[in-house]
């Protein structure tokens, strides 16, 4: 059976105004280049403000996703929604919710390291296949009301639940 992750681009939480563009703590200041330990590749996918590489940690091996946010062309609102995505990530953990695993800062860019998630948008899976079966229909909706769940009770409302933002 398919088992299905939901992204997390938005949640209705409040941006609080600072004076410092980028000062969330849970973003490490870089002391090395980023490619030091982290290889990226293949590109997953393009957001308005990010681009999300298919990675590797140089010193485990390990496969990741990682995001990639110019922060020299942002807007205040636009560093408030990534300091929220940050915030909100740091403390969720749910089997179907994509795992942040670290998140480093350099003057130029912020890099989000995830969890990869292999097999593609919802979307494109029901595109591809023309329709769902029931049966699995149900568990994707069960995983998903079951992630939905654990957001809400961590006072987290996710805004923009759809097909292309379940892995």
């Amino acid at each position: 059976m398919t088992s299905f992750k939901l992204k997390l681009p938005r949640c209705l939480v409040q941006p609080k105004p600072s004076i410092s563009r980028l000062d969330i703590d849970l973003l490490e200041e870089l002391n090395v280049p980023f490619d030091q330990l982290y290889s990226m590749s293949n590109i997953l996918g393009r957001g308005a403000v990010a681009t999300v590489y298919l990675g590797v940690e140089l010193a485990t091996a390990r496969a990741v996703a990682i995001k990639v946010v110019c922060t020299t062309r942002m807007s205040v609102r636009q560093v408030e929604d990534l300091k929220r995505e940050v915030r909100i990530l740091s403390k969720v953990t749910h089997a179907n919710v994509v795992h942040l695993i670290r998140a480093y800062k350099n003057n130029t860019h912020c890099y989000l390291v995830q969890e990869l998630v292999s097999g593609g948008e919802l979307f494109e899976h029901i595109i591809n296949r023309g329709h769902i079966p029931e049966r699995e229909a149900r568990s994707i909706i069960q995983h998903l009301t079951s992630a939905v769940a654990y957001l809400h009770c961590k006072g987290i409302a996710h805004r923009d639940i759809k097909p292309e933002n379940v892995l």
